[in-house]
């Protein structure tokens, strides 16, 4: 019995330890952010989102301790009906601006084609709804903030904080070569075979996790 519980309460804490690295956490509604953060994340909105559609495929929203703030979108073009990709970065940082009428932003926008966009957005979604409220909390101090979205029936969402050894940090990863890629203007932009090949095997590790109710249910006991 004793070995039991022993076995029980390491389960538990790997488990706990494994689901925290990997899962995203519901973004805070506007009612529940301070003034501060309130107004810093509508001067990004502002500065970000001027010519974005409100229905991409998918989106993520950057936000670093020191740098510029960027947001790299994917969408249908309405007239074409092609998958262009859109990034937005900023000239300077928004929070640690002193003019912030100053900033400027460089936009970028390239190609892709539907097998990427339906491959990334497979594992975006996959991963946005592995999303809930931490088990145990944690705390962390410069770093970054993910703010990832996907379309399925209306616009699905979470957030993360500077992941690791996760799947959250391998589609960051793909998705940071795409970016990769527009700043170096090219026209089209592609996920490279080893990139395809990661996010796949990515959606299969994702599938196979338990539910958070699972997680739950062991930590209870």
């Amino acid at each position: 019995m004793k070995q039991l519980i022993l076995y029980l309460m390491i389960l538990s804490v790997l488990i706990s330890n494994n689901l925290q690295a990997q899962h995203l956490e519901p973004n805070e509604s506007i009612f529940e952010l301070s003034d501060s953060r309130y107004a810093y994340h509508t001067k990004v909105r502002n500065k970000l989102f001027h010519n974005l559609s409100d229905q991409p495929e998918l989106r993520l929203v950057v936000q670093t301790s020191f740098n510029p703030e960027y947001v790299f979108q994917i969408e249908k073009d309405k007239h074409t009906s092609a998958y262009i990709a859109r990034l937005n970065i900023t000239s300077a940082s928004v929070y640690h601006a002193e003019n912030y009428d100053a900033i400027d932003v460089r936009a970028y926008v390239s190609k892709i084609t539907i097998d990427d966009v339906r491959l990334l957005s497979n594992v975006y979604l996959n991963v946005i709804e592995k999303t809930h409220y931490p088990i145990k909390n944690t705390f962390g101090l410069d770093g970054v903030s993910y703010y990832v979205s996907v379309w399925n029936r209306g616009l699905k969402s979470g957030t993360i904080w500077s992941p690791k050894h996760s799947a959250s940090q391998i589609m960051l990863e793909v998705t940071q070569n795409l970016i990769a890629q527009m700043t170096q203007h090219q026209s089209t932009i592609f996920l490279s075979a080893t990139d395809q090949n990661i996010l796949r095997q990515t959606l299969k590790e994702i599938r196979q996790l338990p539910e958070i109710t699972s997680y739950q249910l062991i930590l209870e006991i």
